[in-house]
């Protein structure tokens, strides 16, 4: 499932860039905002036990990825952002930068 999505994500990157007339690598930052289920899945965590109440989530607040770990075709050096929809930053699909 994790290389679906990613698969899915440099897609859509590939495709934004070529609308604005830039190259993938120049993505510096990129933010990935989902539920608790989906930062599971993108990342590749087991998600077993999201399944059993209390479920222990592997990501308790934003964290930041290299993009080339997670497998995204963005700059090397370039940063992940993943946040849960609960982020203060985060409003109605808008990443608010502060």
């Amino acid at each position: 499932m994790c290389h679906a999505i990613v698969k899915g994500l440099n897609e859509l990157v590939g495709n934004a860039c070529r609308r604005v007339g830039i190259e993938s690598e120049q993505v510096a930052e990129m933010a990935v905002v989902g539920n608790t289920a989906m930062h599971h899945l993108f990342l590749g965590v087991d998600a077993e036990f999201l399944a059993k109440s209390p479920f222990a989530p592997a990501i308790h607040s934003q964290s930041d990825f290299r993009g080339q770990d997670l497998g995204m075709r963005i700059n090397p050096a370039g940063n992940v952002l993943v946040s849960n929809t609960a982020n203060k930053n985060y409003f109605n699909g808008v990443w608010i930068q502060s």
